[in-house]
């Protein structure tokens, strides 16, 4: 089977957008954002966060009700200077106190607070680890003054992930939760997707794998497992042979890994 004819429309549309883990947290962000501008604009009043009259700092009505209806955990963030301190969640420490007033990692600081971009990943939260999700919190001015935090633990995330492929038969949503489960395993991170319609290659560009981040950089490519797998991932799917191969790595220098999969001869 030519990868290039029936399937080509499948490659062209394929992402990782049918991630039920994302999913979910853009469900809870939905909910606690509702809940908070419930009770008017946010702003920054006497050095506090607050949503209307409704002061967000050690007040955890909503938060508990993100926990109570949503199932998930919550924080709010508030930038105070060249950081973003915890001032309001439902996330119980070791010492079983709420852990307000700890900041937010450099990472997340400058994807959210910097950059005005909504933060997707992993994060431990008292022991077990969650997928997460952080968003900007703006002032009428637009100027960011805070973080919305969800999390949800990824071992149901993972398995919400596995029945649903279960489930599944057609060929582009197979591919793309595949992806979305290697990915969420923190196998690799997928940037983008592109298709050569001339070439009849399908080039991955991936933030990182396993392997790049386990090497570090060595002057050489090393993600021979991630192009295997990846080139597993579209056989299986598609029911077509093809071949991946890495052009470009972390390890090598290179600013991320960038794979190519192309048709196999018999």
């Amino acid at each position: 089977m030519d990868m290039g004819k029936e399937n080509v429309e499948h490659y062209k549309k394929m992402s990782i957008s049918y991630d039920l883990s994302r999913t979910k947290l853009d469900a809870d962000l939905n909910q606690l954002r509702t809940r908070f501008e419930a009770y008017g604009t946010p702003s920054v009043s006497g050095n506090q966060i607050a949503y209307g009259d409704h002061v967000v700092n050690d007040n955890f009505e909503v938060v508990d009700s993100i926990e109570k209806d949503m199932g998930s955990k919550a924080t709010v963030f508030q930038k105070v200077g060249d950081k973003a301190i915890r001032v309001s969640t439902n996330v119980i420490g070791a010492d079983g106190k709420r852990a307000v007033g700890t900041e937010i990692s450099r990472v997340v600081y400058d994807a959210v607070i910097t950059k005005g971009q909504t933060y997707y990943g992993t994060a431990d939260v008292v022991g077990k680890k969650y997928v997460v999700a952080y968003e900007p919190i703006k002032n009428s001015a637009g100027e960011i003054i805070g973080i919305l935090f969800v999390g949800t633990p990824e071992e149901e995330a993972l398995g919400r992930l596995k029945d649903e492929i279960v489930r599944r038969t057609n060929p582009e949503t197979l591919c793309d939760m595949a992806f979305a489960f290697y990915s969420q395993m923190g196998w690799f991170r997928i940037i983008k997707t592109e298709w050569n319609e001339e070439t009849k290659t399908k080039t991955i560009t991936l933030e990182h794998t396993v392997e790049s981040e386990s090497f570090g950089n060595v002057g050489k490519k090393v993600c021979y497992c991630t192009a295997g797998l990846l080139a597993g991932i579209v056989e299986g799917a598609f029911g077509i042979k093809v071949q991946g191969r890495e052009v470009k790595c972390r390890s090598k220098g290179d600013e991320h890994c960038v794979f190519e999969i192309k048709n196999r001869a018999e």
